[in-house]
Formats: C-alpha cells, structure tokens, sequence
C-alpha cells in the first residue's frame, strides 16, 4: 500500500516536496487569505482557484490524540504502538500526523508542539509533531 509522498498528486507535490526537506507548507488562497489542508484546486472557504503556497510556522497545539495498537496497514505495522494526533496550527488549519513521544502519559490537550517531519526506511516522509521540551510529561 502506499502511503505519504508516493501519494503526491499535482495539487500535493509541494507539501510533499517541503516535509522532505523538513518544512510543513500550507496551500493558501491569494483572494480571501485562508489557508487549507487537504490541497485541492479550489479554495474551500471561497472557492477561488488562485492558490498558492507558504510555509508554516512548524508549531501548533495539540487538540486531540489516540494511540493506535493496530495499525492499518503492513507499512505502519511495525511502528505500533503509536500515537497519532490532530494539531491545531496558528495559520488556522488542523493537521493529522504522528505525535512523537515514547508515552502518551506524557501528553496533554491543547499542550505546544512543533514539526518533526519522519523520514521512513523505504524513503518516503510522514507528518510527525512533537511536544515542546518545557512542557513535555508536564501535569498541570
């Protein structure tokens, strides 16, 4: 099954293209300013076809988490236990991607996160996030 980059399509070879290199990038719309996840040809707030691209600040707070024990798939089989997430980024999209911590006791909601792309064996790039050290395994 493939997964990630060899997914990229057209409309997504940018993001894919920056997480190899270490950047999140965002599809944003040049008319109403918002920006989106999933990239598609169309704006989904106005409808626009006049997108283009930034790069994310790379930090966001975490909204929600799950560990999975049974992967989906033979290609995320051997990483399980892990923990995926939906985080929050200030440029107003949430993002799924793999929460990287060796515990989800060390985990918090709404606790700051920053981008760790992972870069897989068969050479292919995943979205990770992890917590930021000062507030990491912190109970408040």
């Amino acid at each position: 099954m493939a997964y990630g980059a060899k997914l990229a399509t057209g409309y997504s070879k940018p993001y894919w293209d920056g997480l190899s290199k270490g950047v999140v990038r965002l599809q944003r719309c040049s008319d109403c300013g918002r920006c989106q996840d999933f990239p598609q040809g169309r704006c989904r707030h106005c409808l626009s076809t006049n997108l283009g691209w930034i790069d994310a600040a790379g930090t966001g707070a975490l909204h929600t988490y799950s560990t999975v024990h049974r992967a989906p798939s033979p290609e995320f089989a051997r990483h399980a236990p892990y923990v995926v997430g939906m985080v929050r980024l200030p440029e107003g999209v949430q993002l799924m991607a793999r929460i990287l911590v060796a515990d989800e006791s060390q985990l918090r909601l709404d606790m700051p996160v920053h981008a760790k792309p992972l870069k897989f064996p068969d050479d292919d790039w995943v979205l990770g996030f992890e917590p930021d050290a000062a507030t990491a395994g912190r109970a408040d």
